[in-house]
């Protein structure tokens, strides 16, 4: 694993920006498909204690079938309760993600700050930026609007549901059961925008 490609990279940006005090949710969890709950403990790191070692440490640690993901929720010094906007795709069709319709469903300042990551089966989607809860739900409402009649689907909307029951978003960070092929990593922009190869 090459954690430059890696999304620990937007937790990098979001502590450049606020700074190393906010803390940062995570969960492991066992995934079970065809099942409307999973087996997850969330747990709490400041900023100031994540870099490459400690994930390499937290992803060496996991048990055989767990994974390791990043929650969406968010917590500054004062107890504030923020989200980190995230995206689950449906796969790892890109035509959609710049045309007009995406950019006013997710928010200009979303799609102006996104990064792209493979995760093997879809890509994911980050943006190191903060969400109140209210906008949060609204965003999270959006990605269901996202697919229009009579056309593929865009988000995992099983993957919106069940996060919107657990009251934040979450996305795998390991690669640690057969459940999944591959870690997440980075898709460089010029390979997927329109124009820019």
């Amino acid at each position: 694993m090459n954690t430059i490609y890696h999304p620990i990279s937007i937790i990098y940006d979001l502590i450049e920006s606020l700074g190393e005090d906010y803390t940062f949710k995570f969960s492991k969890y066992f995934y079970r498909p065809q099942n409307p709950l999973d087996e997850r403990e969330i747990f709490s790191v400041i900023g100031a204690e994540i870099n490459d070692d400690w994930l390499e440490k937290q992803i060496g640690q996991l048990s055989p079938g767990w994974e390791l993901a990043l929650n969406s929720e968010v917590v500054d010094p004062r107890n504030r309760r923020y989200h980190m906007p995230m995206i689950d795709f449906y796969g790892r069709e890109t035509d959609f993600l710049f045309s007009p319709y995406f950019r006013s469903m997710v928010g200009g300042r979303f799609h102006s700050s996104m990064s792209i990551f493979d995760s093997g089966r879809s890509y994911h989607a980050y943006s190191p930026m903060l969400m109140s809860n209210k906008e949060w739900i609204g965003f999270m409402g959006a990605l269901l609007l996202l697919t229009l009649p009579n056309s593929p689907p865009v988000v995992d909307a099983r993957w919106v549901g069940h996060r919107l029951i657990g009251g934040y978003s979450a996305l795998r960070w390991s690669c640690n059961s057969a459940n999944y092929l591959q870690y997440p990593e980075l898709v460089p922009l010029s390979t997927i925008i329109p124009g820019r190869k």
